[in-house]
């Protein structure tokens, strides 16, 4: 295992350029609870970096990563993904929780995800996820409905490049 420390633009231009490695942990060195990266690939995360909808602090990030055995493994193709829009708080009145991100993460194992963590109201906490579509339509179906229960608002990459009726949904997220 190797590691290296870079900033947010360091990072993503190393993330653009390296071959023959997999990530292994990638940590916001300022905050370690705003960011949790689940994905090998570093062009997948390259490309969240950027996206608008994830919000990628400036700061350090501390990078662990493996050498490849297998080169060719560095050439997986890019997978479409789903972002999802989450919130745990607790209600004033009566004291009802509203969201549980343990229940997320739980939703998230096995898959390939990203996720940031915003805690700017001591009130409540707001995620933002991309997780990486499953190749299976069934799995797909699956990942979509555990995550309308886990979630307030979902949208499925459908090469469209926008948000729309078609291919996003307000999720079923109730008070426990």
């Amino acid at each position: 295992m190797m590691k290296k420390q870079f900033d947010r633009d360091s990072l993503k231009g190393w993330l653009l350029n390296i071959t023959g490695i997999a990530l292994l942990s990638v940590t916001f060195v300022q905050d370690v609870d705003s960011l949790r990266v689940n994905i090998s690939n570093p062009k997948t995360l390259a490309e969240i970096i950027d996206n608008p909808l994830m919000k990628f602090p400036d700061g350090q990030y501390l990078v662990e990563y493996k050498v490849l055995d297998n080169k060719s493994d560095d050439v997986l193709p890019r997978k479409k993904t789903i972002w999802a829009m989450g919130v745990e708080a607790v209600t004033a009145r009566g004291h009802r929780k509203l969201g549980d991100l343990s229940q997320l993460f739980k939703t998230l194992e096995g898959c390939q995800y990203c996720v940031t963590h915003s805690e700017l109201n001591p009130g409540y906490s707001t995620i933002g996820v991309l997780v990486e579509q499953p190749d299976s339509p069934i799995e797909l179906a699956e990942l979509i409905e555990k995550l309308k229960k886990v979630t307030l608002f979902h949208a499925i990459e459908d090469d469209s490049g926008f948000i729309h009726l078609g291919n996003s949904s307000i999720s079923r997220l109730s008070l426990a």
